[in-house]
């Protein structure tokens, strides 16, 4: 899909110079389009004031994780079952914990920041290294312009 996207485009633009593209986006002497979930989003240069990228952690699998181990602990504690099978829930819990704490997931989002507006979608894993191009290229431009 993003192949038919951007060679329309690309046929349509005629007057404006590309400067830079890839599969996140295509960048033009006064504008820029970037591709999310096969949408394309056009913002001018003149309009536009900053371009980031942001990475952030996923924490609901470690949230669930702990409560997991949490609720192990309580069940171990409170139910009156033998000692070998609360050493087996404690340590099973002490695992849950551990895991809960180490584990990291992350997602990275693209914001576009306009004079009256600011636009923020997540990029998927696949197009990572394409947004941070992208995004440099734009800030580059934007902090020239």
């Amino acid at each position: 899909m993003v192949e038919t996207l951007t060679n329309d485009i690309i046929e349509k633009e005629t007057t404006n110079q590309m400067e830079f593209m890839n599969a996140f986006g295509i960048v033009f002497e006064k504008h820029f389009v970037v591709f999310d979930n096969n949408k394309k989003i056009k913002i001018n240069m003149s309009e536009a004031k900053h371009v980031n990228m942001r990475k952030s952690r996923i924490m609901t699998k470690n949230i669930f994780l702990i409560a997991i181990a949490v609720y192990t602990l309580i069940f171990s504690y409170y139910l009156d079952i033998a000692l070998v099978y609360k050493i087996i829930f404690e340590t099973l819990a002490l695992f849950l914990l551990t895991l809960g704490m180490l584990y990291k997931e992350y997602q990275y989002k693209f914001i576009i920041v306009k004079l009256n507006e600011c636009i923020t979608f997540i990029v998927k894993e696949h197009l990572k290294e394409d947004a941070k191009k992208i995004q440099r290229v734009l800030a580059e431009k934007l902090h020239k312009g």
